[in-house]
């Protein structure tokens, strides 16, 4: 029983579980997506229908456009690739780490909307990069 609660962070296969990281990287990963997907889906209506926005006051020329497809396609593609980094951290928590915490970077300059994204992707890179194994004497 001691061993169990003492230890109860290493799995069955003495590997280091990563739970919180996976959950947090996962969470701030897949809502960056939602929110990017749905800003490019805004941008998509915009280029498809110009006039349409007109009566509320929206103008944009085709550079802001174009600026706009220039941000969020690679912030996008970044948070599907750390979505599928937060699924491997027991397997490279460094490798993983690290690519969390390049997609905070680029998902916060493309949208400041996104901050929780950025706040859990940080704390979850860190959290890969800072943790050490705990090495079992069993």
């Amino acid at each position: 029983e001691f061993r169990r609660v003492l230890f109860r962070s290493l799995r069955s296969d003495g590997m280091f579980n990563r739970k919180k990281e996976r959950i947090l990287g996962l969470i701030g990963a897949l809502l960056a997506a939602a929110l990017i997907g749905f800003t490019l889906y805004l941008c998509i209506q915009i280029t498809l229908e110009p006039g349409k926005y007109d009566e509320i006051g929206i103008h944009f020329t085709s550079s802001d456009i174009q600026a706009m497809y220039m941000m969020y396609i690679p912030a996008f593609i970044a948070s599907i690739i750390s979505a599928f980094a937060a699924l491997n951290t027991d397997k490279n928590p460094k490798i993983c780490g690290i690519i969390m915490i390049v997609t905070a970077i680029i998902i916060i300059f493309s949208n400041i909307i996104n901050i929780i994204s950025f706040i859990l992707l940080m704390c979850a890179g860190v959290m890969c990069l800072v943790r050490k194994e705990k090495k079992s004497f069993i």
